[in-house]
């Protein structure tokens, strides 16, 4: 309790040491591990106490982007949805999304330089490392079951299923290519060298399908944005000839495996999900069948956040996370974008562009796992927001000083549109 309670004074003194506090939370799940030594409210003790921290050192106004006024139509589709159920069901369902909703604010409003971006994005990919150097050490030296399902590894939490975990796995991989591609320091070369091989020889371990197709969907995005496409395709080869001979075969048995015209019993309760999220959908088009109620309406969970989402919260609620997702993936192509030709950000291109390889990764990962409300996605439009305000900041006073009088690029249409199709937010 003593460690918990020194947190707790760092996080009330530096806000971005509780923010990644939260975020460490969020992914070693110590509450669920050690629910007595945590207690079952530290990760909203953390958040709080980070923004009562965050509210005495603050020197800047509070920031609301378009993600925020997003996120809070996609909060009131998801409350309408629940409108026909019990005031206990509502309970259960609406505190998960404001954590959520909070945890996002949290980083846009902490996450304000280029050097806090930095630190929140290489604590996300140091936890991920030690995740995978955790419980490849458990399964591989110590040989612990409670770390196995059925041969595939998996962990605690969120995480407890193999597929979720390989999820948060792949998420890291663009972003520690890229380091190791672009770092101008070896030995932080080193560093992603090894995340990225503990990651990916991890991800093996789950036996995960769907993260080895959100992973070859996540290499195309790579080669597009990565000026020196021959060094990308050498340096992938070498990483992938390190780590081959480490793969389990049973991996490979499970990739091979995919056949549109073979499929297995998990294919077909797939789709039979699927089936089911679609009629729910037609049934209850505006408002959906409620947040969380899925398994309240069919046998198995959706396994897909598309249909999810669509199916408990309607076209309301699909529309604004639609909108959430496209606004966060056009936040980060920006970022890169700017990166790319303004020197004052050209350090956040890696990260920028690693992230958006990542987003995609996780996208096309969703099409297979029920992760609509993942605090993976409410990260990365947390962060997303957060890299556009950096750069943004960095970028207008050399542009102020250069024409002292902008006018505007699009005057005759409003800020949220001229956000949209590039200019300053």
């Amino acid at each position: 309790m003593g460690l918990i309670a020194a947190a707790l004074m760092i996080a009330l003194f530096h806000p971005l040491v509780g923010l990644l506090a939260f975020l460490s939370l969020i992914y070693l799940r110590i509450q669920d591990i050690a629910p007595e030594l945590m207690g079952p409210f530290s990760l909203n003790m953390i958040g709080v106490v980070t923004l009562a921290g965050w509210l005495i050192q603050r020197q800047q106004s509070v920031s609301l982007p378009s993600q925020i006024f997003l996120l809070a139509g996609f909060l009131l589709a998801s409350t309408l949805s629940l409108a026909h159920l019990s005031m206990d069901v509502i309970k259960a369902a609406i505190p998960d999304l404001l954590s959520k909703a909070f945890f996002v604010w949290l980083i846009i409003n902490i996450v304000t330089t280029k050097h806090a971006a930095k630190a929140y994005i290489w604590c996300w990919l140091l936890l991920t490392t030690s995740l995978a150097v955790w419980i490849t050490y458990q399964t591989s030296i110590l040989d612990n079951s409670e770390y196995l399902y059925k041969d595939r590894t998996q962990y605690f939490g969120i995480f407890a299923d193999p597929n979720d975990l390989a999820l948060a796995y792949i998420l890291m991989l663009p972003v520690a290519y890229y380091v190791i591609s672009q770092a101008r320091t070896l030995w932080v070369r080193g560093l992603a060298a090894f995340s990225f091989l503990s990651i990916a020889y991890a991800t093996t371990t789950t036996l995960s399908r769907g993260a080895f197709v959100a992973v070859l969907a996540a290499v195309p995005v790579i080669f597009v944005r990565d000026r020196r496409r021959a060094t990308a395709f050498i340096l992938l080869v070498l990483l992938l000839g390190v780590l081959d001979p480490y793969i389990p075969s049973s991996f490979w048995a499970r990739v091979e495996s995919i056949e549109y015209n073979n499929p297995g019993q998990s294919a077909v309760q797939r789709i039979a999900a699927w089936e089911a999220g679609q009629q729910m959908f037609l049934d209850h088009p505006l408002l959906g069948v409620g947040k969380d109620q899925f398994l309240q309406h069919h046998v198995r969970a959706a396994h897909s956040a598309y249909f999810q989402v669509a199916a408990e919260t309607g076209l309301f609620g699909l529309t604004f996370w639609v909108l959430l997702i496209a606004w966060t993936f056009k936040e980060l192509y920006r970022v890169g974008s700017l990166a790319r030709n303004h020197p004052e950000v050209a350090d956040l291109e890696l990260y920028a562009k690693g992230l958006e390889a990542g987003f995609v990764a996780f996208l096309v990962g969703a099409v297979f796992l029920s992760q609509a409300y993942s605090w993976l996605l409410f990260s990365f439009i947390g962060i997303a927001a957060a890299l556009r305000q950096v750069a943004d900041a960095a970028i207008m006073p050399q542009q102020s000083a250069a024409d002292p009088k902008p006018t505007l690029a699009y005057p005759d249409r409003s800020p949220a549109v001229r956000s949209f199709l590039g200019g300053s937010s």
